[in-house]
Formats: structure tokens, sequence, C-alpha cells
């Protein structure tokens, strides 16, 4: 089948919604950028009131998504990347699961993904899963497994505090660049216990491969902490929704 002009997309930079021309076949579809619209989410609405935000549509670049398939091993396995053909329900690397389930899983791996997930602070929103955080346990009737992932983080959150309070620093583990947001007017990065949010007031802008990701500014300078443990000083925190923000 020839390729065809299937419309527009809009996608998400981490700042700005981006427009995109689609094309495509029976095999895949192929996205080509066209510009940025806005930061707010208004005026993209305004804008093109009928055609839905692809959050998992993002760079500036010719983007190629192949038509993924349906089942390559039996049973509930991961049917492709470093835990192929192994058991979804007894994978503990969390952070791979929520990458493979944006980027390599098919409806079936998405759904048993989403099993694991959601007992520790996943939440999908329309097609996009987010970590919302342990909020929605609170009034619950919890699993055993929910109640020892439950005391367990509490623990950590407690220790993580009482630090912060007696020697004015805190240790983490960085997991993502820093990321806009929009209510806030800020840049947030997230951390490997989930419990600790670090919240820079300014970034700078860098590329890579066409896609779009920021640096905190800290002391002036753009600082690349993703993939990093580091101490920091605390000299302003809050607590809220369960997680302590912290300023950097």
């Amino acid at each position: 089948m020839d390729k065809k002009n299937l419309g527009i997309a809009i996608g998400f930079g981490e700042k700005y919604f981006t427009l995109w021309n689609v094309f495509g076949d029976e095999r895949r579809q192929e996205f080509q950028y066209i510009k940025n619209i806005s930061t707010d989410i208004n005026v993209v609405k305004e804008k093109y009131p009928d055609v839905e935000i692809d959050y998992t549509l993002r760079g500036t670049s010719w983007i190629v998504r192949e038509k993924k398939e349906q089942v390559l091993y039996e049973g509930d396995v991961f049917q492709r990347g470093k835990y192929c053909q192994r058991q979804i329900s007894e994978c503990k690397d969390y952070d791979y699961m929520f990458w493979y389930y944006s980027n390599c899983a098919n409806d079936h791996e998405q759904e048993l993904i989403l099993n694991v997930l959601e007992p520790i602070g996943y939440r999908k929103y329309s097609y996009v899963v987010f970590f919302e955080g342990y909020e929605h346990l609170y009034n619950s009737i919890m699993t055993p497994e929910e109640s020892k992932l439950y005391d367990e983080r509490q623990r950590k959150f407690n220790e993580i505090l009482d630090r912060i309070k007696s020697e004015g620093k805190v240790e983490v583990t960085v997991t993502t660049n820093a990321e806009y947001q929009f209510d806030d007017n800020n840049y947030t990065l997230c951390t490997e216990d989930r419990i600790v949010v670090l919240v820079a007031n300014e970034a700078k802008e860098q590329y890579y491969n066409g896609y779009r990701y920021y640096l905190p500014i800290i002391n002036g300078k753009a600082k690349r902490l993703k993939n990093k443990t580091v101490t920091l000083n605390v000299n302003e925190y809050k607590i809220d929704d369960n997680k302590i923000y912290v300023q950097i």
C-alpha cells in the first residue's frame, strides 16, 4: 500500500507543543516536524480543537514508528528488549518497565505492565502513563504487597527528611533531565527514590539527535545530573503530595 498523508498531529517537547505532518501505510507511520505551536495548552486547543495531543511524540526531526508485532513468544512475557521472554509480573526494574510501556509494548504487554506499576504509584491518563506517587493509597484498602511498599517508602521518607532537618543535606540519584512545569514556571528533576523532587528556577536548553532537553542551572552554571548520585545542600524545601521538593 502506498504511503498516504494522514493529516497532522500535535506532540510535546517538554516545553512547547509541536505540530507534525503524518504519513503512513499499513506497516508504519512517519511524522514530519513542522513547527512549535505554543507553551500554552489552551492556545493549542483553540487552534487545533479536533487534534488529540500525543505526549509521546517528541523532538524536532523525522520520526518513524513501525507497526508492532503482537505476539512473538507465548505467555505473559516481554516480547523484546533486555528482559525478552521473562515474566512481566516478576520484573522489579520499574524505570525500564515505564520506558518499555511507552516505546515497545503491545496492548497485552501494556496491560500486564500496568498491573505491576499501578500499585507503586503509576497511573494511566489517556494512553500515557505517569508516576503519580503514593497518595492514592491513603484512603484505599491495601493489599499486603501495597502495604509493604508503602511502609518501606514512609521509612525512607522519614530518613531523608530527618537528614534534611539535622544536616541540611540530601543525597539522591537523579534519573531525569530537567522537565519544564507549566503551572509553576520552573523545572523539576526526578530521583531514584521517587521521594525527592529537585526544583530549579532556570535551565539551559540542549539538543541531541533532534531531541530537546534541559540542564538545570545551579550557581550560574548548567549541570548534567541525570544518572548521577549527588549530595546537595538544602536551603529551601517543601512537602507536597507525600514528596519532598528541594530547591537547587
